[in-house]
């Protein structure tokens, strides 16, 4: 005769393992989300889309490399990182927020006879434009 589940494994330890993955999981989507937008803008402006689509992917590889390889190890061992990696990201994301926020408050769309054209510089860093 089989078990119940419930006998064999506690539930609110499932649950909580499969809230923690879709938590991760919905995180990496809406982060690629907006990576992806951000990639298929420099490409519909043709505008280094190569160029920005390696940087991202080099990018993404060294935070996937150094999450695995324990970064948080050096944090633990230098708590000012994370002082410094969660300011940094938040006068990051202020900024963009700023920007995006420009954008939606003077909406210009996509017009392809007005699209300026921009050094990598310029497509790479955003305050440039």
């Amino acid at each position: 005769m089989a078990l119940p589940i419930s006998d064999v494994v506690d539930v609110s330890d499932v649950s909580t393992a499969v809230f923690k993955g879709m938590g991760l999981g919905a995180s990496l989507i809406i982060a690629i989300g907006s990576q992806n937008a951000f990639v298929l803008s420099s490409a519909l402006r043709r505008q280094h889309a190569m160029t920005v689509a390696w940087l991202c992917i080099c990018i993404d590889a060294v935070l996937i490399v150094s999450g695995v390889f324990g970064l948080g190890a050096l944090i633990r061992q230098a708590p000012v990182l994370l002082d410094v990696a969660t300011w940094g990201g938040a006068l990051f994301l202020l900024g963009y927020g700023v920007l995006a926020f420009h954008r939606a408050w003077r909406p210009e769309g996509l017009n392809a006879g007005k699209i300026k054209t921009l050094s990598l510089k310029g497509q790479l860093l955003p305050l440039q434009r």
